[in-house]
């Protein structure tokens, strides 16, 4: 350490290696604050609000030690550092406690102040105005079709001055085979502005004929609420579609999803294309029918495992297009193979199993060969 000067009351300048070399004792000094502040309503008889409580503490460490005069050795006396470092902690423990007084009270008051802000301001005026679209659903008919998803579009515009605060979209059906969300939380509208909410609807596959009534209003924080407001759709039941896969075709030319010979037959490394002919025998249509490979023979790929199909009406018969490839080392006799199509509702569905003749194609190798000397004379002898 290096030996440098400092001033100690009372006592002559000393080097500090001195004072160290002196007895000294450390002392550890800890400091706890805490304030307890009540926020009134002096508008209601002093009614308290609430009560924060903030706390703060600080710790510092102080000496006393002896001081050695130099000039006369034997006239020690003790100086102490301890009255300054408890003022400092204690300060610093004020400081922190009131900071976090601070904090507590922005925290609280904003929410109050923004509650009284909402009761002063001015009243909104909400209205709604409905529609219902099916235009993303397998039926865009304007109807809701049992089983079906469709939706709601709502806007809402407040013709008020002031704003709807904390507005929530309230949703019933009186249809008990309808269902769409109850509640839908919308935020604050602002005077004179407008939001689109679209609701997602749906009905159940047994719903019958008849009508879905929705009654839909937009509640505010204040009780600004709009009128209720009721929206009548039309409801049709279900007719069962009656699924079967009737045939298949195979393509393996060098056409759509295949790619081979031509020939009809499925051999090694080829592109089959499988064309099932599916048709609904029902007496309602079929929608989204998902045609698909459901077990194929083990060692060839799905290059097309799956394929939908729009629509398919009563009495119609639709087709798809699947694939799948054979590897040049595929070694079995034939090929097994089971299709399913399924009506997106999951009411109508079917299945069938089909075998494929096939043929291998392996190489037969052959060769000749002459030995020849040095000299370049072909040798009969080996």
């Amino acid at each position: 350490m290096k030996s440098k000067k400092r001033n100690i009351p009372n006592s002559y300048t000393v080097n500090t290696k001195y004072i160290h070399d002196a007895p000294e004792n450390n002392f550890l000094i800890t400091a706890n604050v805490a304030y307890s502040f009540e926020i009134q309503d002096v508008h209601n008889n002093n009614k308290i609000l609430t009560t924060l409580i903030s706390r703060g503490s600080a710790s510092g460490y102080a000496s006393d030690y002896i001081c050695i005069n130099l000039q006369d050795p034997y006239n020690a006396h003790r100086a102490s550092r301890f009255g300054n470092t408890a003022v400092e902690v204690v300060g610093n423990a004020m400081t922190d406690s009131f900071a976090d007084l601070l904090r507590q009270t922005e925290a609280t008051f904003s929410p109050i102040s923004q509650a009284k802000s909402q009761e002063l301001a001015l009243p909104s005026s909400l209205s709604l105005a409905l529609r219902f679209s099916d235009d993303n659903s397998f039926s865009p008919n304007r109807i809701l079709d049992a089983g079906e998803q469709a939706e709601i579009l709502v806007t809402i515009k407040n013709e008020g001055s002031g704003a709807g605060y904390g507005s929530v979209l309230k949703v019933s059906s009186e249809n008990p085979k309808v269902s769409a969300d109850k509640e839908i939380p919308l935020g604050d509208i602002p005077a004179g502005s407008t939001k689109e909410v679209k609701v997602p609807v749906k009905a159940a596959l047994d719903m019958a004929d008849g009508t879905a009534t929705f009654v839909i209003t937009c509640s505010e924080k204040r009780g600004y609420d709009s009128k209720k407001y009721t929206l009548n759709v039309q409801a049709a039941h279900y007719e069962k579609p009656d699924l079967v896969i009737a045939d298949y075709k195979i393509n393996d030319t060098n056409t759509g999803l295949g790619q081979g010979n031509g020939n009809g037959i499925p051999e090694n490394g080829e592109t089959v294309e499988v064309v099932p002919l599916v048709k609904n025998n029902g007496t309602g249509p079929a929608y989204n029918v998902q045609l698909s490979f459901a077990s194929l023979s083990s060692g060839l790929e799905a290059k097309q495992k799956s394929t939908t199909i729009a629509h398919i009406l009563p009495g119609q018969v639709a087709q798809g297009n699947l694939s799948f490839t054979i590897p040049s080392t595929f070694s079995g006799k034939g090929i097994d193979l089971t299709l399913t199509a399924a009506d997106i509702r999951g009411a109508a569905s079917t299945s069938k199993q089909f075998a494929l003749a096939t043929e291998i194609n392996q190489p037969s190798l052959a060769y000749t060969y002459r030995v020849i000397d040095q000299k370049g004379n072909e040798r009969s002898d080996c």
